[in-house]
This record gives C-alpha cells, sequence and structure tokens, in this order.
C-alpha cells in the first residue's frame, strides 16, 4: 500500500536493489558470481551491521551473546 501512495518502494534501499537486480539476470554468464555478490557494497554493509549488534550483545551486562527467540526479542 505504500509503494501504492508514494510510487516508492518502503524500507528498501538503492544499493539492496542493485544488488537484487544483480542476482535476477537471466543469462548466467552476465550474471555476477557469489564471489563478486559477497562483496558488493550492500553485503559488505549487512556484514559490518551484523558484527557491531553481535559486539554490543556481547557486551553486555551478562557477559555473553545469547541468541533472541524472535524477530521481536532484543538482548538490549
Amino acid at each position: 500500500m505504500v509503494e501504492m501512495a508514494t510510487g516508492n518502494s518502503p524500507w528498501v534501499s538503492d544499493e539492496m536493489k542493485d544488488f537484487v537486480s544483480k542476482c535476477l539476470i537471466h543469462d548466467p554468464k552476465q550474471r555476477w558470481t557469489a564471489e563478486e555478490l559477497l562483496r558488493h557494497p550492500y553485503m559488505v554493509e549487512a556484514e559490518e551491521t551484523e558484527e557491531s549488534l553481535v559486539q554490543l550483545c556481547s557486551s553486555s551486562k551478562q557477559g555473553k551473546w545469547v541468541s533472541p527467540k524472535s524477530t521481536l526479542e532484543s538482548c538490549l
């Protein structure tokens, strides 16, 4: 509904759109390899974000990181 109202996809960055477009190229010779995709700026940013969250959670009061049971649960 947001996209229909605004003409823009909600919560989707240009980097993510570019990443997905590289994955969906029909011609296998033109499609990016897994190695290239892992070096894409979208994946690099996602990895850095994940590492930051793990460090933040592991330095919590408990002193150890506990995996959340749902997407709504956080370690903070």
